[in-house]
């Protein structure tokens, strides 16, 4: 490809859509959580997700309610994982990933945390990620308790 190679068309949005996330799926986590700005989430598992073609306009991931807020991220995780979220009160809670209920992919999910007037979940990691990463590169085990 040359300089002005514009790549290929990944999604088709409407008007108004965003890509709210994206990411590479592994082995050993095979289950979507996403959560929303109201603190509504839930786990689906990857097989639920039917794959697409390129262009494609996209699978539906969450009942749209105003209640539940906006997507705010999604990722990939295992059972065994920890969620880190963070509010935009600069609150974080660390849940346990088996403690999120598993459900489908058209529903709104479960209440995860009850957030002040005007607070908004503003991001999320997956714990036990990051400390795999970092075990990775350092060659040294790191506990999480």
């Amino acid at each position: 490809m040359g300089r002005n190679a514009r790549g290929v068309r990944a999604i088709t949005l409407a008007a108004g859509d965003v890509v709210a996330a994206m990411d590479v799926v592994e082995d050993e986590r095979r289950e979507v959580l996403i959560v929303t700005s109201h603190a509504y989430g839930k786990r689906t598992p990857i097989e639920d997700y039917r794959h697409t073609s390129r262009g494609g306009k996209g699978v539906k991931a969450f009942a749209k309610e105003k209640e539940i807020g906006y997507v705010v991220d999604q990722i990939l995780v295992a059972p065994e994982d920890e969620l880190l979220m963070m509010t935009s009160g600069n609150q974080v809670i660390r849940i346990p990933v088996d403690q999120i209920r598993r459900a489908g992919r058209s529903t709104k999910g479960v209440r995860l945390q009850r957030l002040a007037d005007g607070d908004e979940v503003i991001a999320i990691a997956n714990l036990g990620q990051v400390t795999s990463r970092v075990a990775d590169i350092t060659g040294e085990e790191v506990t999480t308790s």
